[in-house]
């Protein structure tokens, strides 16, 4: 019997130093699964909502998955017009990498607090690799909405909201 107990423990013990930190099942964590971005707005101090800088009809992807990691897309509206795509302008490049968000890495999420921090270990923007990005949770239905903490857009402090629908 005791034989039999230390064999079980030994096994519970090696399956715990293979979990990713932060992961969850998806009957504890309601963020698994895929998510399609339906609105974001950059929202003043005030509460008055503005166009967020990916403009007033984006297309997005978010993706939690239960081992603890995820994957952001947003891709602005309007996409920026080429003239030449094997030879972008300067501007024309800019204007692209300006439009699209891209990052991924692990995430943990609390339901205390409802925080979900994101672990940029990959992104299109340099400066966000490594960097922890914590977004508040509302969940209700099918529906979550993230918000970030506040930065400046066109000279002035927001944070934004994103409303995505979970995908089926």
């Amino acid at each position: 019997m005791l034989h039999r107990l230390a064999v079980l423990l030994v096994l519970a013990l090696g399956s715990c130093a293979h979990a990713v930190p932060g992961a969850q099942s998806p009957l504890v964590n309601p963020l698994v699964g895929s998510w399609q971005l339906e609105r974001v707005v950059a929202v003043r101090p005030s509460g008055e909502e503005t166009v967020s800088r990916w403009g007033r009809d984006p297309t997005g992807m978010i993706t939690y998955t239960a081992d603890g990691h995820m994957a952001s897309q947003i891709m602005g509206d309007p996409r920026p017009a080429i003239r030449d795509r094997a030879n972008p302008t300067p501007e024309e490049s800019q204007a692209i990498l300006g439009s699209y968000l891209a990052y991924s890495g692990t995430y943990t999420y609390d339901p205390s607090t409802r925080v979900v921090v994101h672990h940029a270990s990959m992104s299109i923007e340099p400066t966000e690799i490594g960097q922890d990005m914590p977004r508040q949770v509302e969940l209700q239905g099918d529906r979550v909405t993230l918000t970030s903490t506040p930065y400046t857009l066109r000279g002035e402090t927001v944070f934004n909201k994103l409303t995505w629908r979970k995908l089926r």
